[in-house]
């Protein structure tokens, strides 16, 4: 919880830094958190949390749009997708759990949910499988000595790469990417030279 307030107040502030409006040009920040793993009494609880005004003395109120500028939801999500379910939990499950491929994925969304998929939904669907099966091989070689097959890193280090390459297109900064990916530092360095290489390739394409 202290982490989402956390984000919420950087999001705020990084607005200082690129409106002229000052204080008054603020925007509200919406931050939703998809919590796996979570104990099982939690799962499919959803909370909401922001910033409310409470009259301690006198009747004086003012414009919410001046104090309510983050909300918080935390989603806790349900550990097995149900295949007689279409409820929204069950289609998180669906959307993020490794344990369906994409193109299950996909049928699913389709036949069950009736819901049109784009090629542009395909493609971020496979994006999305590399980044939890990544996360799984982490989870899985805690425990274990160290050292990773190449084989497996260069697929990690691609999967990474490629989530933190959009979530620089939707504004975020490349420590915002690392921090909300929860990135270790020696991975840092991988990425952006994998980064680095890819903008040269695409300036010397560009110039040809």
């Amino acid at each position: 919880m202290k982490r989402a307030l956390y984000y919420c107040s950087r999001l705020i502030d990084r607005q200082l830094h690129h409106t002229a409006g000052g204080y008054d040009s603020l925007i509200k920040v919406n931050s939703i958190w998809l919590m796996y793993g979570c104990a099982k009494y939690k799962q499919g609880a959803v909370n909401s949390y922001r910033v409310a005004e409470k009259k301690l003395q006198r009747a004086l109120r003012h414009c919410r749009d001046t104090y309510d500028l983050s909300n918080i939801l935390l989603i806790y999500t349900n550990e097995e997708y149900d295949e007689n379910n279409t409820d929204f939990q069950n289609l998180i499950v669906v959307l993020f759990t490794n344990q369906l491929s994409a193109e299950k994925k996909i049928e699913i969304l389709r036949k069950q949910y009736h819901i049109e998929v784009t090629k542009k939904m395909e493609e971020d669907l496979n994006d999305m499988c590399n980044i939890s099966m990544y996360h799984e091989r982490v989870g899985e070689q805690r425990g274990k000595r160290e050292g990773i097959a190449k084989g497996v890193q260069v697929g990690e280090l691609k999967a990474l790469t490629t989530s933190v390459k959009r979530l620089l297109e939707h504004q975020l900064s490349i420590e915002e990417a690392f921090a909300l990916l929860g990135i270790e530092k020696e991975m840092q360095t991988k990425i952006c030279k994998q980064l680095t290489t890819a903008y040269i390739k695409e300036m010397k394409s560009n110039r040809s």
